[in-house]
């Protein structure tokens, strides 16, 4: 196998064609790891020295890429840490041992890098990276530990609503019920999806808002560089990708909650959300808005509701059961 580094941040473009198509529900199939997320991570976020590794086969054909950064001694995937869930290499499946294997050699015989580690962040417990590369690593005579890093709670989704709050315990279907109920007769409450009829920008400007008035540590977030800007883009590209999921809520023609989400394959992944909390608190605008995008998500026939990473108790009691994502170190 042939390695080719990349170090500039053209290589988003230079290999976009087939970035996307190694992405293979045979393996871990993630959304964060398209070229348009990655490329605009690295456009707002970066930190580090790029370094893409592109591995060939004998035929030449492009069958694994390990979209890396260098800081301070260690390789971490672009997209660690905070605002990406789930992160891998992009391998076409059955070619993950020998370009891990391709990889790990160059990055050891390659005089040009200088590194101690590899720290690779948010990898799903289902992944062949996970299962494969402390194995081959330490077989190279590196060596290789793996933990726990963060809980990621999904809900399996039923074929009807109803069903659906069948598998709750009944006092959570029992509350879930009362909330809608306590609203329908006095409050003008409604709820829609931002599509093509509506402004992104003022949706965009929208969300926002409503993701810093919720919370100080949200405020505080978009106030950090290029981290507003980031998700401007991400929800601006979301929306040209047909993937952009943007709910919101009014109560008497109020935006009083709304839902960053992105629909990939066959889950809905509930990015972030924002809420007015001066006003209608005692409602649960939220968790009214987060009833009402199940059922939804229900209906236009997905299979998982992922809340990523967060084991806040709302997401278990909504019905999630724990997946995980973990961390690779390897080192010499």
């Amino acid at each position: 196998m042939r390695v080719v580094e990349y170090s500039d941040p053209t290589v988003f473009d230079e290999l976009a064609d087939e970035w996307d198509s190694l992405l293979d529900p045979a393996r871990s199939d993630v959304f964060f790891l398209q070229n348009w997320w990655q490329r605009i991570w690295w456009q707002h976020l970066h930190v580090g020295q790029l370094a893409v590794f592109a591995i060939y086969d004998d035929d030449e054909s492009l069958v694994c890429i390990a979209s890396l950064f260098l800081k301070d001694g260690a390789f971490h995937f672009v997209g660690c840490i905070d605002v990406v869930d789930y992160l891998d290499m992009v391998c076409k499946p059955s070619h993950e041992e020998a370009a891990y294997r391709a990889l790990i050699e160059h990055l050891c015989t390659d005089t040009r890098l200088t590194w101690n580690r590899l720290d690779l962040c948010n990898i799903p417990e289902d992944s062949p990276t996970f299962a494969l590369l402390p194995q081959i690593a330490e077989e190279m005579g590196l060596r290789a530990e793996t933990r726990v890093q963060e809980v990621c709670p999904v809900i399996t989704l039923p074929e009807s609503y109803d069903a659906y709050l069948a598998t709750l315990d009944n006092k959570q279907s029992r509350e879930l019920k009362r909330k809608r109920k306590r609203v329908n007769g006095p409050y003008d409450v409604d709820w829609y999806r931002v599509d093509g009829s509506h402004d992104i920008a003022e949706a965009t400007r929208i969300f926002l808002d409503l993701m810093a008035s919720s919370a100080p540590e949200k405020a505080a977030f978009l106030e950090l560089r290029g981290h507003r800007e980031f998700m401007q883009a991400v929800i601006e590209a979301g929306h040209a990708h047909d993937q952009l999921d943007l709910l919101v809520l009014t109560i008497d023609g109020t935006p009083t909650a709304a839902m960053l989400q992105f629909d990939y394959k066959d889950r809905v992944l509930l990015y972030n959300s924002g809420l007015n909390m001066q006003q209608f608190a005692a409602l649960s605008p939220g968790i009214l808005l987060l009833t009402f995008s199940v059922e939804d998500a229900i209906e236009r026939g997905f299979v998982h509701y992922d809340f990523l990473r967060g084991d806040e108790e709302y997401k278990f009691k909504m019905g999630a059961h724990a997946t995980h994502v973990h961390q690779v170190v390897i080192s010499a």
